[in-house]
């Protein structure tokens, strides 16, 4: 798909799908809550952008019938999805369910499966019209503009796309510096509250309901050889203010028992564990980090162990 053959009216503000692929076999199983395409759909939204969601794992029925539905209902013209490798079969899934219903639709898809091999994975994805790599908030915002006033996507970094039998890759994007300038996430959008009921995910060993992941840092300072960093290369932490600002509105608005940090990398700073930990002793809330073995120390244990004893 090349940008000439985008046909679109400037005057029309798009309406865009994203949708959460079924990471589960039954209705009410365990999942891990994807934080990517939350974080996409706040800052879509946070732009102006006219944004419809749909979480597949709260949703019974054939996949097919819930995006036709979802497109016929509100007029969609785009539908964005993505995912990790491991999950190319249920993010197909949702790309040709779009195409069938509706032949004209612009597809988009992010995460790990394009950033890990771009071109690789466009060719397995077949119809996807445009892959976003790395991190795509602002990528995404970007290109929602270039779709509604028909400007050149050749001039946005982190993409891939179709231009006749090939592919077009732009310039990389990027790191966002300033991860407390990101819109928390859509939680109320993908259906939170009913993740939470559902049964635990299981994670690393634990099996406890009221879940919730969320993220002090991107990527890691490390570039271990079996590792790859879908968020970049470098190495950025939030503020512990914005982070506990969001955990404050989580609590308030969830029943939260438990936080899994989805970060890559968590104890890479003493101190910052330390704040850390002094500041979790206000929240009855337990919870589960990534540590290297090498950034584990007495004093950092006798730290952890005093938030795990109250």
């Amino acid at each position: 798909m090349t940008t000439n053959s985008i046909a679109l009216d400037k005057r029309k503000k798009l309406n865009y799908l994203l949708v959460m692929p079924r990471l589960i076999q039954e209705m009410g199983d365990g999942y891990s809550f994807p934080l990517g395409i939350t974080y996409i759909s706040s800052s879509m939204k946070h732009a102006g952008y006219k944004v419809y969601t749909v979480n597949l794992n709260h949703q019974t029925g054939e996949i097919t019938t819930i995006i036709r539905d979802y497109i016929n209902n509100f007029n969609i013209d785009v539908v964005a999805t993505g995912g990790l490798s491991f999950q190319y079969n249920t993010i197909k899934l949702v790309l040709d369910a779009a195409r069938v219903c509706k032949s004209e639709i612009i597809t988009i898809v992010g995460g790990g499966i394009i950033t890990g091999d771009p071109e690789i994975a466009m060719t397995a994805l077949v119809n996807a019209d445009f892959g976003v790599i790395g991190e795509g908030e602002q990528t995404m915002n970007e290109l929602c503009s270039a779709l509604e006033h028909e400007a050149d996507i050749a001039e946005i970094d982190g993409l891939i796309y179709h231009n006749g039998d090939a592919y077009v890759q732009t310039k990389p994007r990027k790191e966002v510096d300033n991860l407390d300038a990101i819109p928390w996430p859509d939680y109320d959008g993908f259906q939170l509250g009913e993740y939470l009921r559902s049964t635990s995910p299981g994670i690393s060993g634990l099996n406890r309901k009221n879940t919730i992941f969320m993220l002090a840092s991107r990527s890691c300072p490390y570039r271990c050889t079996f590792c790859f960093h879908t968020a970049g290369k470098k190495y950025r932490q939030r503020s512990m203010d914005s982070f506990f600002d969001e955990l404050r509105y989580l609590t308030s608005h969830y029943e939260i028992d438990f936080i899994c940090m989805a970060d890559e990398l968590f104890a890479r700073d003493f101190d910052r564990v330390k704040e850390f930990c002094a500041r979790m002793k206000k929240f009855n809330i337990r919870w589960w980090a990534q540590f290297r073995v090498d950034d584990i120390t007495p004093g950092l244990l006798d730290i952890l162990k005093d938030v795990v004893a109250r």
